[in-house]
């Protein structure tokens, strides 16, 4: 995460009273000066996401459509804001999944409600062109939400992702934008970058891509599973409609999936270490959002040594991803994470606040909406 995450994540976290002295000058500094590098051969999301915690100023909130049915929580689109809407296809309405995972299509909608506008949006001629920055936000209507969010069901539906567990990091990354643009021209939803597309390319896509091949669960999303361009040149191949989000969101399920895979993995084998009060399961999600924005296996080093340096005096509460109280695993991230020498007390500072950023989003969003309707997975709550 460098300039747009730190900016945005700063914006954010200020209205937070219990860490709004967290992003310092450093993180500033590392903000301009930092670049991308491949920290980790385990896909590392080590990246900028454009995180969207500020509100957008006298933007109708979703909740318009549960307390007010008379009132539209969709936008009039201008000029200025429609530029997407001729590439969205003609008749598109919501498909609501019924998994028991599935989130509201209004979670997404309030997601991208809270995007800068404007900012980090970009729009591309044709999907061979270089992205023009600093665009405004896509005109939050009901077809461009509803082809974001039949798009996010559908890949979710072929990977059998929980909708729940992944979209704090999407939400936190791009605001479900399309067209998010990063200044380093990370890119669409999943805020990709030359070398997560390359490492994904070069490692997991083929077998994945067999795997949608002999699954009926994958027919819809087949056409867009082809592999995407690394040269930043060619960016817009992974934010532009038609091909995306489908595209895009490939790569974030593929992510999660090998992602996950590490985290469950490393949890489990120190089981019998862990208090047998705290919720495991929770804390396998909580650690998978964390890895969209650094490398699984640091995690799980990190994780072991938190772990041995606490001995039998660990409980469930020492594991909250706050840094609230001195010997939470997030207190202890923030001093002894894994990070390249240079700002590394910043870089600490963005990685140890990042889960409870990405929760705490959720739920504003959820506030939004009203109602029962929840964007989260509950066991997370617990961790906060």
């Amino acid at each position: 995460m460098t300039y747009i995450g730190l900016v945005i994540l700063f914006l954010g976290l200020i209205a937070q009273a219990h860490v709004e002295d967290v992003i310092t000058a450093e993180d500033q500094e590392e903000a301009q000066t930092t670049t991308k590098k491949a920290v980790d051969k385990v896909i590392d999301l080590n990246r900028h996401g454009t995180n969207v915690l500020n509100s957008v100023p006298n933007a109708p909130c979703a909740c318009a459509l549960r307390t007010e049915p008379q009132t539209s929580p969709y936008e009039v689109c201008t000029t200025e804001n429609s530029y997407l809407e001729k590439s969205l296809p003609k008749k598109t309405s919501l498909v609501v999944s019924k998994d028991s995972h599935a989130i509201d299509p209004f979670c997404i909608l309030g997601a991208q409600r809270r995007f800068p506008d404007p900012g980090f949006a970009g729009t591309c001629a044709t999907l061979t062109s270089y992205p023009k920055k600093n665009q405004a936000r896509p005109c939050l209507s009901e077809k461009y939400l509803s082809f974001v969010y039949n798009s996010f069901s559908k890949v979710a539906k072929c990977f059998q992702i929980p909708e729940d567990e992944i979209f704090p990091s999407l939400a936190l990354e791009s605001g479900f934008h399309v067209n998010a643009l990063g200044r380093n021209m990370d890119a669409g939803i999943s805020q990709l970058t030359g070398d997560l597309i390359q490492a994904v390319n070069d490692s997991y896509f083929d077998t994945f891509l067999k795997k949608a091949q002999s699954s009926s669960k994958c027919t819809a999303i087949l056409p867009y599973f082809k592999p995407l361009p690394t040269e930043t040149k060619l960016r817009c191949a992974a934010m532009m409609p038609p091909n995306n989000p489908i595209q895009n969101l490939i790569y974030a399920a593929i992510l999660f999936k090998t992602n996950h895979q590490v985290i469950e993995t490393g949890v489990k084998s120190v089981k019998g270490k862990l208090p047998k009060d705290l919720d495991m399961e929770a804390l396998i999600q909580a650690l998978t959002v964390l890895s969209f924005n650094v490398a699984p296996g640091s995690i799980i080093l990190t994780l072991r040594q938190f772990i041995s340096s606490r001995g039998v005096n660990l409980g469930a509460d020492d594991f909250k991803m706050t840094r609230d109280f001195p010997n939470t695993f997030a207190s202890y991230m923030k001093l002894n994470f894994p990070v390249p020498p240079e700002n590394e007390n910043s870089r600490r500072n963005v990685i140890s606040v990042y889960v409870p950023a990405a929760l705490n989003l959720g739920r504003k969003i959820e506030g939004q909406i009203g109602g029962d309707k929840k964007c989260l997975p509950p066991g997370l709550e617990r961790l906060l």
